[in-house]
């Protein structure tokens, strides 16, 4: 019996025939009529469309129940193994081996990063001269601020004074002495504002912006100090006014400023040990000190940024530096080429999958709207549409793109190097392909169930979602207009969800609580304030997330009483024709064709 089924599902039996009879039945447009006959064969028999409708039906069901069957199933009735699984065991093993290896290069490499980073804010920030701080910091971001012309004057000659004696100050480490590189400081302004205070009368045009540019000149010893009135500076460009591009005691207009900077750039070696993955790093950061007063509140915000930049570094004389590197570079260009390798002919596979699936969804679309007169439900053409296979498609092509990258941070071959976004790459790739894992679980029945409850819970939990996001919408927009002004945790639309979704999950109440501090005279805010925190903990941990909860454990239950044979499953037009249970590859397939 099992070799007369296997017989009968080989896919290249008959193939001729196959064709010759979808053309016979799908040339008639309409439904067939039984009795019509087909003209003689070769014996000089005839035959009704009837018989060849049957024929064609009997082969278009064997293809379609094969096609739905799991790896095992097919292993088990075909003897045909399962090379496609076992691209995608390989895959994953070797993928997850790449990720761990260039996960530890990447945290060392953030390490590294941040350490320079500190050292920047440590050597260039001024925080004798930052006092103030603005209303949003908070421990992990100061937010420094600058309250005095002083200070503004202060910090900037101060960061020029340490870019000069960068050297003398570090641990021989950084770098600054290299071609067309200077200080450079930049000045966005409003053109003509005048602004009076006192009497409440004031002028300006907001649509008229300018930024001047200028180099900073060199802080010399023992002949220069470090001035509180104005900055030293050097046009970047020769004028009428100075052809010798002169320095000049530039001061600031405040009532125009909208904002400042001082970009410069820093050069740096980063060492690794022998067993490292990829030689030295040449970086050079871009660092941008920040002047902020769009606000004109009388506060100057006062920051520090970096980007790195990776260079080409060159080479020593003694090349043997380099050499002591090549035996683990080689070790895992090799791993990253077969990981490569092995996702291309993952993607092949899968996109070959869909164009299959595709074809014989259009063969049993025209039989179902030929026999019937109608097309099938959507949800039925939907079944061969896998999207296990697109999820992978899109995993293999992250993957290659990161693999591609990571080559290239380790050998550096043409000299672009992203660590930001071969991470991206590879960490949304490693966990799209963890997730398809579920699709193999889901071939035992035992564990099955939870991929079927995760399949059919998704539409009504988004349904579920959307109307309770609505409710969530407005309470976020409410307490961003209402508490935002007084509480830090509301300062922004962001920070609002951010805030309701954390006590949704029940955490940092009282400190929610504690920051809204109202005046004593605004009791009806007070009043309020109590009111919106606590309707929302109300609604939306004892009721919505409840109710969320309920609607998962309603499918749940569902499908183990449909499996256990008390709730009858009904079929689309798809499982009507095999007899089977497309979604649920727990059910085994029947062997009556």
């Amino acid at each position: 019996m099992a070799s007369q089924y296997v017989s009968r599902l080989d896919e290249s039996e008959d193939e001729d025939d196959f064709i010759e009879d979808e053309q016979c039945l799908l040339n008639r447009p309409g439904r067939i009529s039984p009795d019509s006959l087909s003209p003689p064969d070769a014996n000089g028999t005839q035959t009704t469309n009837r018989d060849r409708l049957d024929q064609y039906e009997r082969k278009l069901k064997q293809r379609l129940r094969y096609f739905f069957m799991t790896p095992c199933q097919k292993w088990k009735f075909r003897g045909r193994r399962p090379f496609k699984l076992s691209i995608q065991v390989a895959k994953i093993l070797l993928v997850s081996l790449q990720v761990v290896i260039f996960g530890m290069l990447s945290m060392d490499t953030a390490d590294y990063i941040s350490s320079n980073l500190e050292t920047f804010k440590t050597l260039f920030l001024h925080e004798d001269s930052a006092r103030a701080s603005l209303p949003d910091a908070n421990e992990n971001d100061p937010r420094l601020a600058i309250a005095e012309k002083s200070a503004f004057y202060y910090s900037i000659n101060h960061a020029r004074q340490v870019y000069t004696e960068l050297d003398a100050r570090t641990f021989d480490v950084f770098g600054t002495d290299f071609e067309n590189n200077t200080m450079q400081f930049c000045i966005y302004q409003y053109d003509n504002t005048t602004l009076h205070p006192s009497n409440g009368s004031y002028y300006y045009d907001p649509g008229q912006l300018s930024e001047i540019c200028y180099e900073m000149a060199r802080f010399e010893q023992p002949y220069d100090t470090i001035f509180e009135d104005h900055i030293p500076l050097r046009p970047l460009l020769k004028t009428k006014e100075n052809p010798n591009r002169t320095v000049i005691d530039k001061v600031v207009n405040f009532q125009q400023l909208m904002a400042a900077h001082i970009f410069f750039n820093i050069r740096t070696i980063r060492l690794k040990p022998k067993n490292s993955g990829s030689s030295p790093d040449c970086i050079e950061h871009r660092v941008k000190i920040h002047f902020e007063n769009q606000a004109h509140s009388g506060l100057i915000g006062y920051r520090l940024s970096s980007r790195e930049h990776y260079r080409f570094c060159q080479e020593a004389s003694n090349n043997k530096v380099v050499d002591k590197f090549e035996g683990r570079i080689i070790l895992y260009t090799t791993l990253d080429a077969f990981c490569l390798c092995l996702c291309l002919v993952s993607l092949v596979l899968c996109i070959r999958s869909i164009y299959r699936g595709n074809r014989l969804g259009h063969k049993f679309t025209k039989y179902f709207q030929h026999k019937h007169g109608r097309k099938p439900s959507f949800y039925a053409r939907l079944h061969f549409l896998n999207f296990w296979y697109i999820g992978i498609i899109i995993s293999d092509v992250l993957i290659i793109f990161g693999s591609m990258m990571k080559m290239e941070v380790e050998n550096k071959w043409v000299g672009f190097i992203d660590y930001s976004s071969c991470q991206m790459l590879l960490g949304i790739g490693i966990g799209i392909t963890y997730v398809g894992l579920l699709r193999y679980i889901g071939f035992f029945p035992k564990y099955n169930i939870i991929v079927s409850v995760l399949k059919n819970s998704i539409p009504h939990c988004a349904r579920f979602m959307l109307t309770a996001g609505i409710v969530y919408s407005g309470y976020v927009l409410c307490g961003w207009l209402v508490l935002g002004p007084r509480n830090i945790k509301f300062r922004t639309i962001v920070k609002t969800s951010e805030t309701l979704f954390s006590l949704l999950n029940g955490d940092d109440m009282y400190n929610t609580f504690e920051l809204t501090g109202f005046p004593e005279t605004e009791s009806s805010l007070r009043i309020f304030n109590q009111f919106y925190l606590y309707s929302f903990i109300s609604l939306f941990i004892y009721v919505v997330l409840s109710l969320f909860l309920a609607v998962i454990l309603d499918v749940y239950e569902t499908i183990k009483e449909s499996r256990g044979g008390k709730e009858k499953f009904i079929p689309d037009e798809l499982e009507k024709f095999i007899g089977l249970n497309v979604l649920d590859s727990g059910e085994p397939i029947r062997l009556s064709l």
